[in-house]
């Protein structure tokens, strides 16, 4: 997808609004929206992002990303989150940290895993430890996640 040059109609003035497809942080760019002139569509806000240009330049420019990385999510099965098998690409801006999510220590069977697992934790979830994140592409396989549980057991059996 380029930017296109947006020629008035006859009469008309030059159009300085533009539109693209809208990036979704650790999702990627929503399909079905391409590099416009005009403003975008009523409704299409989950897909679209409009911008102010200028007669001499595109706002609609390439969207600068970073390397996608990878994450796992989790299911419910046998009444507890495991972690699927294969991992899931995550996608992210030029600037954006790498961030898994995954059930923290204090999930239970009504918990669902954020966005596959890509990104951060919400803030409530993360401060109720029902979400745990980590810093490196796969790092919320079971292997973290006993990682983590594995010091809180050790502090726990330290107070009896």
């Amino acid at each position: 997808m380029t930017a296109k040059d947006c020629l008035p109609a006859q009469g008309e003035t030059t159009p300085t609004k533009c539109s693209q497809a809208k990036f979704v942080e650790y999702t990627g760019l929503a399909t079905g929206q391409d590099y416009a002139c005009g403003a975008c569509a009523a409704n299409s806000d989950a897909k679209c992002q409009d911008c102010t240009g200028k007669s001499d330049a595109a706002c609609n420019t390439k969207i600068e990303t970073a390397e996608n990385f990878k994450c796992y999510d989790y299911e419910l099965k046998d009444e507890k989150l495991v972690k699927k098998d294969a991992a899931v690409t995550c996608q992210r801006l030029k600037d954006t940290p790498i961030k898994c999510n995954m059930p923290g220590s204090a999930a239970d069977k009504t918990y669902l895993v954020k966005n596959k697992g890509c990104g951060p934790c919400e803030t409530a979830d993360k401060t109720s430890n029902k979400c745990a994140e980590c810093d490196k592409g796969e790092c919320n396989s079971a292997f973290a996640v006993t990682a983590l549980l594995l010091p809180l057991l050790t502090a726990l059996y330290s107070l009896l």
